[in-house]
């Protein structure tokens, strides 16, 4: 088992020209680089979590799961692109379907998908 991701929608899709106008307003952290590429090429996801980032978390201020899917088990979280979806690593298929079940409960649309070799796969 290689983990599960769950992804989030966090509200109305926001202008990708207007992110990135807030984006270059601000002088955001950049995610490493290097280091991701060096854990991708190990196919170590659970490291790459721990060190993933995106820029546009510091000008998408819906971006609110982020601690909450920490509590829940999340490995780790993001933003997907400009938002509004973000995304959480789990470890096992578990602790995904816990997560799903209390966002949705809060009525937030949430998926789990598995990643295989060239796609995911929505469970």
């Amino acid at each position: 088992d290689k983990g599960y991701f769950l992804l989030i929608k966090q509200g109305n899709k926001l202008s990708t020209k207007d992110m990135y106008n807030r984006l270059d307003s601000e002088n955001p952290p950049h995610p490493d680089m290097d280091k991701i590429t060096q854990l991708i090429e190990k196919r170590d996801l659970s490291g790459m979590m721990e060190v993933i980032g995106n820029s546009f978390i510091s000008v998408n201020k819906p971006f609110e799961f982020k601690e909450k899917l920490l509590s829940l088990g999340a490995v780790g979280v993001s933003l997907s692109g400009s938002g509004p979806t973000s995304f959480a690593f789990f470890a096992g298929k578990k602790s995904a379907q816990k997560a799903l079940k209390q966002l949705r409960k809060e009525k937030t649309e949430a998926y789990i998908v598995k990643p295989i070799k060239k796609a995911v796969i929505f469970e």
